[in-house]
């Protein structure tokens, strides 16, 4: 009998052992978390530090990177959202945001938020933009601070002042674009967004808008595209791309690569542009200096923030990773490793001003800029920006006259209006 209980026996264990493994499998549990900033310099390695702690806390919890091209980020995300499968850490851009309260996908945050200090320590601004209709759907953690680097050793070289004024900016430009013989450019004045998609318009032609007074709409949420600020910013990059003083065809990486390679004199743009030149060219990084835009207006607009889906899988577990990376100690080091300034005030340390001083200028920025997103559009940004470029392509690389271009706006505002 004694071999037959040993088999039994054995037979006992080894299926407890193989269900126990199973439940154990069964257990397993993984959060994706795609995002256009997995590689991208400091984003990558905050991510990462914040993955691995959390990881730690949660045996048997796996967080997935998952890369997706900035591009094509929100129609990665929506098709996820349509197929009724959206991912368990959401992070948002700007436009996906509205898009995404506009269609139902998102959960309500009022209750998760009201256990923490969130409301009481944001940037006023960050905080307001994840309100809508009532409720808090999702957290910014960093704002979209815009202002002026420029190249101190070719400014010095060229004998020419730091801009503070449109008039002087454009000179600026034109002294800072040198040729060759044959004509061709070799340093150019200004790096320049100037591919002509939705990016054109993000990443360039808002700060000349925002910058001069103007926008498509007001504050108050009416449309306002005869502004005679945005002729003057529309006018003011065509004279930028019609003299060669910026790349043509440029997408935004492009635009920034050309500033952070030295072949650019300005560029006007995020703190994350400094962050590359620190990792792609750090022997460029003392040459570089950071100002005010010299227009009389500035721009901090939103930048990207997390938010969870209301048909997700796992909501507590997101909600934890969440609620550790807006705490104070992980907005800390936000600040310190991606170079940005957080959306938690009193987060900007002085290691991350040491690491990078340009920083205060951007939190100062954050004080006073102006969003270029419009009141009652802001589900309807993508479209606008599509619709924006579509009308200015021709002017900037055409002969359409600019006062045709301005119509066409005028009419997409207004059927978007209805």
């Amino acid at each position: 009998m004694r071999p037959i209980r040993s088999f039994v026996v054995t037979v006992g264990l080894s299926l407890m052992l193989t269900l126990s493994a199973s439940a154990i499998a069964q257990e397993q549990i993984t959060l994706r978390f795609p995002s256009w900033q997995w590689g991208q310099p400091g984003y990558d390695e905050f991510f990462t530090a914040a993955i691995a702690e959390f990881e730690a806390a949660h045996p048997g919890v796996r967080i997935e990177k998952i890369p997706v091209a900035s591009a094509d980020y929100a129609d990665s995300l929506t098709r996820m959202f349509a197929a009724g499968d959206p991912p368990e850490i959401l992070q948002y851009l700007s436009q996906l945001y509205y898009l995404a309260v506009e269609a139902d996908w998102l959960e309500e945050l009022d209750d998760r938020l009201a256990t923490t200090d969130i409301q009481a320590t944001w940037a006023p601004y960050l905080w307001d933009a994840g309100n809508q209709y009532g409720h808090t759907f999702g957290i910014w953690v960093s704002g979209s601070p815009i202002a002026l680097m420029y190249n101190r050793d070719m400014f010095e070289e060229a004998g020419v002042a730091v801009p503070t004024n449109k008039e002087e900016f454009l000179e600026a430009a034109r002294a800072l674009t040198v040729r060759d013989p044959d004509g061709t450019v070799t340093q150019f004045g200004f790096a320049l967004t100037t591919k002509m998609d939705n990016n054109a318009n993000i990443y360039g032609l808002k700060n000349f808008v925002i910058g001069l007074g103007g926008n498509w709409g007001t504050p108050a949420g009416e449309i306002d595209v005869m502004n005679p600020a945005n002729r003057e910013a529309i006018e003011l990059e065509k004279a930028l791309i019609d003299e060669n003083l910026v790349p043509h065809g440029a997408d935004r990486v492009q635009a920034r690569k050309i500033f952070w390679e030295g072949h650019a004199a300005m560029i006007i743009e995020g703190p994350w542009v400094m962050t590359s030149v620190r990792s792609e060219n750090p022997s460029l990084l003392p040459s570089i200096g950071v100002a005010l835009m010299p227009f009389p207006h500035q721009t901090a607009g939103t930048s990207n923030g997390f938010a969870i889906a209301r048909d997700a899988k796992h909501k507590d577990l997101a909600w934890e990773f969440l609620n550790m990376i807006t705490s104070q100690e992980w907005m800390e080091r936000y600040g310190e490793l991606a170079g940005v300034t957080p959306a938690r005030q009193g987060a900007l340390t002085a290691a991350a001003l040491g690491n990078g001083p340009w920083l205060q200028v951007f939190a100062d920025v954050e004080s006073t800029g102006l969003n270029y997103f419009i009141p009652g559009f802001e589900a309807a940004q993508n479209e606008i920006d599509k619709g924006v470029i579509d009308a200015l392509a021709e002017v900037f690389y055409g002969a359409k006259p600019v006062d045709s271009a301005l119509a066409e706006i005028q009419a997409l505002m207004e059927r978007l209006r209805e």
